[in-house]
């Protein structure tokens, strides 16, 4: 409870120092695991935010918000597969907004990446000329596009949804 205070408060060293209090009193509590998953999220501590996301999902495997901040800080990490892959358990678990919304937001990272590595390829030379290559190509843009384009306000509703600590 006093974690819970502390981050209404934004002093997320405090919140961590007394979730981890609080893990001492209740080590198999996989809500204070992801509490303190989230003030790492906040401090922008991305591994030792995965790492409590991972104690807390080796716990109980359906705290949504606990793969929510796991993808959280896979996305950070440049963790893009890892990213999606706790996304979309995520979504599997809630059927909140801002979850889906992260879910194209992570999609559109993972485009971006792809097209600069595409891009990097055609200034080395290494462009395959095959129109069956070009064709999946385009395939996969107008897939990713449709996508894209139901996307709106992905980061100010990510960040409603991770905003709130859960209660024990």
């Amino acid at each position: 409870e006093l974690g819970n205070k502390h981050f209404k408060l934004q002093q997320y060293t405090e919140a961590i120092e007394n979730y981890t209090k609080a893990i001492q009193q209740e080590p198999f509590n996989s809500i204070i695991y992801s509490n303190r998953a989230l003030c790492h999220i906040k401090l922008e501590n991305y591994q030792l935010s995965l790492e409590d996301c991972n104690r807390s999902l080796e716990l109980d495997e359906n705290n949504e918000k606990a793969w929510y901040r796991h993808s959280i800080s896979s996305f950070h990490l440049n963790q893009l597969e890892t990213s999606l892959e706790s996304i979309k358990k995520a979504m599997e678990l809630s059927s909140d907004p801002s979850i889906a919304n992260f879910y194209h937001q992570i999609r559109n990272e993972m485009e971006k990446e792809c097209s600069t590595k595409q891009m990097s390829e055609v200034r080395k030379g290494n462009v395959e000329n095959s129109t069956d290559s070009q064709s999946s190509q385009l395939a996969h843009s107008k897939e990713i596009s449709t996508e894209n384009s139901e996307e709106n306000s992905t980061e100010n509703s990510t960040k409603k949804s991770i905003e709130k600590p859960m209660k024990n």
